[in-house]
């Protein structure tokens, strides 16, 4: 059996931390960021206010991607009346019941379908639902605003 006192131990350890630090500081060469050369093509080449381009950097991406930048994101619309504002595959009309194409087992309410189109209502906004059930999808077009009563 061999025996190596402490202080060797330690000097080892201290040259061995030094040497790692000195390794540390070296300065390591690093590579440039490189731009995408080619963007993968986008599914449009229009872009509405649905892609939400909110600023110039987004723009910038789109069109080097080749791509037409129609209008802003729809916090800078003026106004979206009239417009899709949302779609979406949760659907109203399996909620209550009211699905012709899928049962639902647990209605959320036991009601009778209205005649005419379907409503959202918050405060003064108002979205009507449209119902595509082919696709298995739901939109809601913001309406003009009402009057609060």
């Amino acid at each position: 059996m061999r025996f190596v006192p402490v202080s060797c131990l330690n000097a080892l350890r201290r040259e061995a931390v030094a040497a790692l630090e000195t390794l540390r500081r070296e300065p390591r060469p690093r590579e440039g960021r490189r731009a995408a050369t080619r963007l993968h093509p986008l599914p449009e080449r229009e872009l509405d206010f649905t892609w939400n381009v909110a600023n110039q950097a987004a723009r910038a991406f789109y069109e080097r991607a080749d791509a037409k930048v129609l209008e802003p994101a729809a916090e800078l619309q003026p106004s979206l009346t009239g417009r899709v504002v949302m779609t979406t595959r949760h659907c109203l009309r399996y909620e209550l019941g009211w699905c012709q194409v899928h049962a639902n087992p647990e209605p959320w309410k036991d009601l009778k379908e209205p005649q005419g189109p379907l409503f959202i209502e918050n405060g003064t906004t108002r979205l009507e639902c449209r119902f595509d059930c082919a696709a298995c999808r739901m939109e809601l077009t913001l309406c003009e605003g009402r009057d609060p009563a």
